[in-house]
C-alpha cells in the first residue's frame, strides 16, 4: 500500500482511505517517485483481470504506467572540445599547455559519459522495444489478440483510476475541501 499516504480525514474526525487497488492505480499512473511507481505497477499486475499471459500483462501495465516518451527525454552526453592549440614561436613553448588542455577535455568527456550512464534521473524511460506488443509474448499469436488483450488491460486500469478519482472526490467533498457546483 505504501506508508499510509492514501489516508483522508473524514468529517467525523476519523480517517478515510482509498482502497489499495485504487491507491496503486493513482500512484502508477501519476506518481513521479520511481520507487513508489514501480511498487504500484507490480501490485497492479497481480490484480488486473485478463486472460493474457503474465509477461504480456506485466508489459501492458508497465507501458500504461510509463507512456512512450518523445524527443527530449533521452539523456544526452555533452561533448567538450579542446581550444585551438597555441602555435609555438620557440621549440616546445606551448606544448605543455596544449597537452594539458587536451587531457582536461578528455577527462571532462569521460566524466560526462560516466555520469550519463550511472545517473538514473527522475523519470522512468523505457527502451523503444518495450512498446512493441509482439515482444510481450512468445506464443506468436495474432496482432488482433494482442490488441484485444492490451485494450482490456488498459480499460481495466483506466476504470480503476476513474473509480479512485471519484472516491477521492467524494471524500474531499465530505470533509468540505471540494464543493458541488450549484447551477
Amino acid at each position: 500500500m505504501g506508508g499510509g499516504a492514501n489516508l483522508v480525514i473524514r468529517p467525523d474526525g476519523g480517517i478515510g482511505q482509498l482502497s489499495p487497488r485504487h491507491w496503486n492505480a493513482l500512484v502508477a499512473k501519476y506518481s513521479t517517485h520511481k520507487g513508489r511507481k514501480i511498487d504500484s505497477i507490480g501490485r497492479l499486475i497481480a490484480i488486473v483481470p485478463t486472460p493474457a499471459p503474465k509477461r504480456f500483462t506485466q508489459q501492458a501495465v508497465l507501458v500504461w504506467a510509463v507512456p512512450q516518451q518523445t524527443k527530449g527525454i533521452q539523456r544526452k552526453v555533452p561533448q567538450f572540445k579542446a581550444p585551438e592549440p597555441r602555435e609555438n614561436e620557440e621549440e616546445g613553448q606551448w606544448d605543455w599547455r596544449n597537452k594539458a588542455a587536451a587531457a582536461a577535455v578528455e577527462r571532462a568527456n569521460k566524466h560526462a559519459r560516466a555520469v550519463a550512464e550511472v545517473k538514473p534521473g527522475e523519470m522512468i524511460v523505457l527502451a523503444e522495444s518495450n512498446y512493441d506488443m509482439t515482444n510481450w509474448d512468445s506464443q506468436g499469436l495474432t496482432e488482433r489478440t494482442y490488441q484485444r488483450w492490451n485494450r482490456a488491460i488498459k480499460g481495466a486500469l483506466e476504470s480503476l483510476v476513474n473509480e479512485a478519482l471519484a472516491e477521492a472526490q467524494h471524500m474531499l467533498e465530505a470533509i468540505g475541501v471540494l464543493f458541488d457546483e450549484a447551477a
